[in-house]
C-alpha cells in the first residue's frame, strides 16, 4: 500500500453504510515520517496502532490491514483482543512469510533494501504511471484511484518516485518476516474474535499460495469468514475498488 489513501475507494460504501473509517500512513508511507529499522518490527507497528486507536478515542474498532499492514493487524488484535470488534484481513495475516519462499526468509536487511531499490519504475510523467496501472488492474481507473496514486508520489524533474524508500520498504519486510501471525491466532480463537479473510486468486501463483496457507488458518480459526476474490489480485483495492468496501459493509452488518 503506497499510504493510508489507498484504502478511498473502498471507504466510500462503508462510510455510506455509517461506518466511521481511520486510514493510517505507516511510517514511511505518505505523510508519516519514517523511523529506523528496529521500529519497523511487528511488536513496535502494533503499539502504535494502538497509540492511533486511543488517541482518537476509538472503543472497540474493527482492525484492518492488507498485506504488511494485515499482519501487523493480526498481532495488535492479539494484543488486546478484547478490544477489538472484528478484524479484516486483505490478502494478509494468513501465513508465516517466515515459510514463503517467496518472501526469502533467509535475506538479509540490506538485500531487501537493494531488491526494494531495483523494483521503483522509471516513468516520465505522472500521466505514464497512471497509463502504467491501467494496463494492470481488471477496472477503469477512477479519480479517486488516481488521487489515492498521488498521495504515494512524489513529483522531480526526471519525473514520478514514489515517497516510500528502499530502506523503509525493506525494513517493513524484515520485520513482516520475522513476525509469525500464527501465533496470534490461538489467541483470536480463543477470544471468539470476528475474522473476515480475503483472499487474491491471481496470478495462478497467488491462488497456489493462499490455498496452500488456508487449512492450517481454518484449522486455527474454524470461525472465520473467508472468502476468495476471484479476478483480483494481492492488491485488492487496486483490483477491487469499491466493490471491496462493499464486501466488507455487508459482513460487519452481519456480524456486529
Amino acid at each position: 500500500m503506497v499510504s493510508g489513501a489507498w484504502i478511498a475507494e473502498a471507504a466510500g460504501p462503508l462510510v455510506e453504510r455509517g461506518f466511521h473509517v481511520v486510514a493510517v500512513d505507516g511510517p514511511g508511507f505518505g505523510a508519516s515520517p519514517p523511523l529506523p529499522p528496529e521500529r519497523y518490527a511487528v511488536a513496535s507497528l502494533a503499539d502504535l496502532m494502538w497509540g492511533v486507536a486511543d488517541g482518537l478515542g476509538l472503543e472497540r474498532p474493527v482492525l484492518a490491514g492488507h498485506s504488511w499492514g494485515g499482519t501487523v493487524a493480526v498481532h495488535a488484535a492479539a494484543d488486546r483482543p478484547s478490544s477489538v470488534a472484528a478484524l479484516v484481513l486483505f490478502d494478509s495475516g494468513h501465513l508465516d512469510y517466515a515459510d514463503d519462499p517467496s518472501s526469502e526468509p533467509d535475506a538479509t536487511l540490506e538485500e531487501r533494501i537493494e531488491r526494494a531499490r531495483g523494483q521503483i519504475l522509471e516513468l516520465e510523467s505522472f500521466e505514464a504511471l497512471i497509463e502504467e496501472v491501467r494496463g494492470e488492474i481488471p477496472r477503469p481507473v477512477t479519480p479517486e484511484l488516481v488521487e489515492a496514486i498521488r498521495a504515494g508520489v512524489r513529483e522531480t524533474a526526471s519525473g514520478p518516485e514514489p515517497i516510500v524508500t528502499p530502506e523503509t520498504r525493506g525494513a517493513a519486510m524484515q520485520g513482516a518476516v520475522d513476525e509469525r501471525p500464527s501465533r496470534s491466532w490461538p489467541v483470536l480463537a480463543d477470544a471468539a474474535v470476528p475474522v473476515l479473510l480475503l483472499l487474491a486468486t491471481e496470478p495462478a501463483e497467488a491462488r497456489e499460495r493462499n490455498e496452500a496457507a488456508e487449512p492450517a488458518f481454518r484449522a486455527a480459526l474454524p470461525h472465520a469468514d473467508l472468502r476468495w476474490c476471484e479476478g483480483w489480485g494481492h492488491d485488492l483495492f487496486a483490483d477491487g475498488g469499491p466493490e471491496v468496501g462493499a464486501g466488507v459493509a455487508d459482513w460487519l452488518d452481519r456480524v456486529a
